[in-house]
């Protein structure tokens, strides 16, 4: 018998509709399920070309311990499980339970009166029938019916069965029954998959005892899907969700190969992100999120030749909340000072101190002038009539300013309402390291101070390709704000790098590697990738303290799958979209036929 049936694949030859993105559950849906399946008599052939064998479970041992059903852990193959409780009616359940046991113990009687052995299997059943009697009479315990279904796969029939037989040896080692689900395959598929579909008929009743050893369910991999929804555990095909803000802290770190699909993975946890109600920032240094942007309805900024828009340092945020962050003209005017500082400090290389009095005297001065929106070029003006030591600052402030500073030399206006905003650098990033280092630390301070406030959900700042920042000493310091200061006002910080060197290097100038320490050990989510050499599996397994099976899958997992982990928890992870986003998610070319990972 075979037939086709369609699963819950998005629509396709659409135009941009007007919802960005689908619902978390829809996405959800449309990665677990297959797009199309054959049905056969034993198993179901998928449209990935994989074969999957659903069992349900018939038999049990007469007593169970805690935790039994963690003997699946010691399957090895993509295992996909279910349990499927529904409470049973006290009442109805005593009735049943006394017509049991009456027929047991009729069977018993009839026995000894043909004076022939009683069978010990009846004789247990009545007993123990009779104990679960008086324990729900007294209402001790409640009864349950509990449904166990097992899906398995192969990429043939040699395949399947093989996994199958193991599977089934494993389980009768326990003394659990199972079989297969013989012309059921479609229902019994659907009933292990996490969409709440029903279980097939005939369930096993269980009393609260029994069904509290079965909770919780095996795997250790993180379960809070009420956050964001990360991938799918490689190994049973279940869904991963992680909400990162119930950590110690919400920072995230992703450190893959080349290739390995890190910006798939960066795109995916901020389209989570906004589906969460939650907001994102990206700072691209390569223009790869602009497509991204467009369909999650964001905006996106070009700062330098490429765009228009022009930011300030000096510009006060205002607006509900901005009172919060600068009660007084004091607090803001200390803050900017310290900015300032910190800016001349990178662009003059720290070969003499900053002297605080000029700057304090430049930036009155610059304000003054121009109290409704001072400008960095002013303040380089106005450095210029404060001695030498002016001079000299106003001419280091000045070359950036010519060159990759100038989207900052702006009146400043507030970054616009919008839940994804994405600064595009990529005509930043050209410039020598001390000008980069300059406008990633005024990027982030303007950050800080538009779009963080009081009432506003929490934001997540995502820097990828980091390596480009990391391997300049000056550069890596605007770091150390952002995973600093960010903490403090509720904003997380996803760093996407290709080398964990880039935050280990050891010749790197110290202030510098303290900031990539700093970031390394303030990250509580961290996504390890594909790592193509040795060097960079050996220094991650000695940091993660990898198990072997752990380092094997690292070195030879596929693009977009990685080993997460999320505080104490550890889950090896598949990144999966809707076919939709596909295109939108990735950064590399795909050939007639393809698709990217």
């Amino acid at each position: 018998m075979r037939e086709w049936m369609r699963g819950t694949r998005p629509p396709r030859g659409r135009g941009r509709s007007d919802r960005p993105l689908l619902p978390g559950r829809e996405i959800a849906v449309a990665a677990v399920a297959p797009e199309m399946v054959m049905i056969h008599r034993d198993h179901l052939e998928l449209a990935d070309g994989r074969l999957a064998r659903t069992f349900a479970v018939r038999g049990y041992p007469r007593t169970v311990d805690a935790g039994w059903l963690h003997v699946l852990e010691d399957y090895d193959g993509e295992l996909r499980f279910a349990q499927h409780i529904e409470p049973m009616d006290p009442v109805a359940a005593l009735g049943e339970l006394g017509r049991d046991l009456r027929a047991l113990r009729a069977s018993l009687l009839l026995a000894e009166a043909r004076g022939v052995e009683q069978d010990p299997a009846d004789r247990a059943a009545a007993e123990d029938a009779a104990a679960l009697r008086e324990l729900l009479v007294r209402g001790d315990v409640r009864l349950f019916a509990h449904h166990l279904l097992l899906t398995v796969f192969g990429h043939d029939l040699g395949e399947l069965e093989s996994r199958s037989s193991t599977l089934t040896t494993l389980l009768e080692g326990r003394m659990i029954v199972v079989r297969r689900c013989l012309l059921e395959q479609e229902a019994g598929f659907h009933a292990t998959m996490p969409i709440g579909r029903a279980a097939l008929a005939a369930p096993r009743n269980f009393d609260s005892d029994a069904l509290s050893a079965a909770l919780p369910p095996p795997g250790d991999a993180p379960a809070a899907v009420l956050g964001e929804i990360l991938g799918l555990d490689a190994q049973r095909r279940t869904v991963v969700g992680l909400d990162r803000f119930a950590l110690p802290n919400p920072h995230a770190l992703c450190v893959a190969g080349s290739g390995a699909g890190k910006s798939f993975w960066m795109k995916n946890l901020l389209t989570q992100t906004l589906l969460g109600g939650r907001r994102a920032a990206v700072f691209d240094p390569q223009g790869e999120y602009g497509p991204w942007c467009a369909a999650v309805g964001g905006t996106s900024i070009r700062l330098g030749s490429g765009g228009s828009a022009r930011l300030s340092p000096l510009f006060r945020p205002s607006g509900a909340g901005a009172t919060n962050t600068y009660p007084d003209d004091g607090s803001w005017r200390a803050a900017c000072a310290e900015r300032m500082i910190s800016l001349l400090e990178i662009l003059t290389g720290r070969v003499a101190p900053v002297p605080v009095p000029v700057v304090w005297s430049a930036l009155d001065a610059v304000v003054h002038r121009n109290p409704n929106g001072p400008t960095l070029g002013g303040f380089a003006r106005a450095l210029a009539g404060e001695g030498p030591d002016g001079e000299r600052l106003a001419r280091a402030l000045e070359a950036a300013l010519r060159s990759g500073l100038r989207p900052f030399d702006g009146r400043g206006e507030d970054v616009p309402e919008s839940r994804a905003v994405v600064f595009d650098l990529r005509d930043v990033v050209g410039q020598s390291p001390d000008v980069v280092a300059a406008a990633f630390l005024l990027l982030t301070h303007h950050v800080l101070d538009h779009m963080v406030r009081p009432g506003l959900s929490e934001l997540t700042v995502a820097v990828d390709e980091a390596h480009h920042l990391l391997g300049h000493a000056a550069t890596a310091r605007f770091l150390d704000v952002l995973f600093r200061s960010g903490r403090k006002r509720g904003v997380a910080v996803c760093l996407a790098t290709q080398s964990i060197e880039d935050l280990l290097d050891a010749d790197a100038d110290p202030e510098a590697a303290r900031a990539a320490r700093g970031a390394l050990a303030n990250a509580a989510t961290v996504f390890l990738m594909h790592q193509h050499h040795g060097r960079e599996l050996h220094r991650i397994h000695a940091l993660y303290h990898l198990g072997p099976t752990e380092a094997e899958w690292l070195s030879t997992c596929s693009p977009g799958e990685g080993l997460l982990i999320a505080g104490p928890q550890r889950a090896r992870v598949r990144v999966e979209v809707p076919e939709a986003l596909r295109a939108i998610f990735s950064t590399t070319p795909v050939a007639a036929g393809g698709r990217p990972p």
